[in-house]
């Protein structure tokens, strides 16, 4: 953006796509640093900041940024992608070892103190001693067995099996479906 001020263009379009502008929860020190200087700078660079969510536009402004010139337009997505099929459906409990009359709970987030997986988990363990059919499908970005955090908080549920985590993925719709 400073860049191409420099250079005399007129039309620069920020993006912010993240709500948590404070630095114990859910970005870095060095982000949030960032972030306050970007909300000096919103002022004189960018001429529309496109927020992803009203939430997003709301804590920005509460940071500094230049609130005229903020608009929100949310995240889209091809509703098709998301079609139920049944063949893949039942591969992929097959695949996994998820009983065809389980209930599945699926979380596709990246591993972050914002995204809460602590009350995720929590809360399964409640559900699993009532129902011991359900299966928690956690797909993102450190959900995985080396996550020695996310490992503990799932073994004391005493419930392991029930779990499983697909790390990243980029073919979400199928995981969905």
């Amino acid at each position: 953006g400073l860049a191409a001020k420099i250079l005399g263009h007129k039309n620069i379009i920020w993006g912010i796509r993240n709500t948590d502008v404070f630095s114990r929860r859910g970005v870095s020190f060095f982000t949030s640093l960032i972030m306050r200087l970007c909300a000096a700078l919103s002022r004189i660079i960018p001429h529309t900041i496109v927020c992803v969510a009203h939430s997003a536009k709301n804590s920005h402004k509460k940071l500094g940024y230049d609130d005229r010139k903020m608009v929100v337009i949310h995240n889209g997505f091809d509703v098709n992608k998301f079609n139920l099929k049944i063949k893949h459906r039942s591969e992929l409990r097959k695949r996994f070892g998820i009983k065809a009359n389980s209930l599945i709970i699926g979380s596709v987030a990246r591993y972050n103190e914002y995204k809460d997986h602590k009350s995720l988990i929590y809360a399964a363990k409640k559900i699993l001693i009532a129902r011991k059919d359900v299966c928690f499908v956690l797909v993102g970005k450190g959900i995985n067995n080396e996550n020695e955090e996310l490992m503990d908080l799932i073994k004391n549920t005493n419930n392991e099996k029930n779990f499983i985590l697909m790390g990243e993925r980029d073919d979400i719709p199928l995981i969905l479906a």
